[in-house]
């Protein structure tokens, strides 16, 4: 492991920005496991910019997103795929059918199939997510998994904290 402490936000996103960019240089076909939320905000600004100036190519990257809220559709402004598309696809060149943010409004044992297949593939290594970018909420939770007295190690359904809810609520 290797911890890296940098001077604020916006070093740290560029930071990580840098990591996802040295990937797609050397692996143009890379598979990126995203996130939302404040903690990664400053990643995709990075990103952006770094597109906007041709310094990357997302064309061949393929993404897998963590989660979304059960009930709300893509066009929906709380929805994590408005959130992705706000903040990142619609900036850069990536063919958003090579993007993948869980459908909230699909049935949730269906769409938790989806997911798994989307993240990983038949199990092939050359199918798993290459990076993954992971922010870290107000109760220590990541992806929305929240904080217990057993971990979860497979993709489901998480019934959010109340303090969980409040943070993201600004989303």
């Amino acid at each position: 492991m290797n911890v890296v402490i940098t001077e604020d936000f916006e070093e740290a996103g560029r930071y990580v920005a840098a990591q996802f960019m040295q990937l797609i240089r050397q692996k143009p076909i890379a598979k990126l496991g995203l996130a939302t939320g404040g903690s990664v905000e400053g990643v995709y600004a990075s990103l952006v910019a770094a597109c906007q100036k041709r310094e990357i190519d997302f064309s061949e990257v393929s993404t897998v997103n963590l989660d979304e809220y059960i009930g709300l559709g893509e066009t929906d402004e709380q929805s994590y795929r408005y959130y992705m598309n706000h903040k990142l696809f619609d900036h850069i060149n990536i063919n958003k059918a090579d993007t993948y943010v869980p459908d909230g409004t699909a049935p949730a044992s269906e769409e938790l199939a989806v997911f798994r297949e989307k993240l990983h593939g038949s199990g092939l290594p050359c199918e798993r997510v290459d990076l993954q970018l992971l922010g870290v909420g107000v109760t220590g939770h990541i992806g929305f998994n929240e904080p217990a007295a057993q971990l979860t190690a497979d993709a489901h359904v998480e019934q959010l904290s109340q303090s969980t809810i409040e943070a993201n609520s600004r989303y």
